[in-house]
């Protein structure tokens, strides 16, 4: 996830938090509202960046995961008079097989 992720959000803002929060006591000397301000700037801009990459993520984990669904998808517009074909997305039966079968030491009953 990080690989994708923009420079300024993984490395800019959280070095420019440490900052803010190392100026704490200058920011409130002066202008406290400044101190509160840059606070929740960054952490907007960081919440951005965040739900952003889980986004991103998702999208990516779907293109991976649904590579049959382009067959699918691609097979029945090429084939409109026909059937459609429909291929099944829910894996707790296989999972569920796959539990139960022996270890390859043990034999089946």
């Amino acid at each position: 996830m990080l690989r994708d992720a923009p420079l300024f959000a993984t490395a800019v803002v959280p070095l420019l938090a440490v900052i803010v929060l190392e100026l704490e006591g200058k920011f409130k000397a002066n202008k406290q509202w400044l101190f509160a301000t840059s606070i929740v700037f960054l952490a907007v801009v960081y919440g951005g960046f965040v739900t952003y990459a889980i986004k991103h993520s998702i999208a990516e984990t779907a293109k991976r995961e649904n590579i049959h669904t382009y067959d699918q998808d691609h097979w029945n517009s090429q084939h409109p008079s026909e059937e459609p074909i429909h291929l099944p997305m829910d894996l707790t039966f296989d999972i569920e097989l796959k539990k139960n079968m022996p270890d390859e030491g043990e034999e089946a009953a």
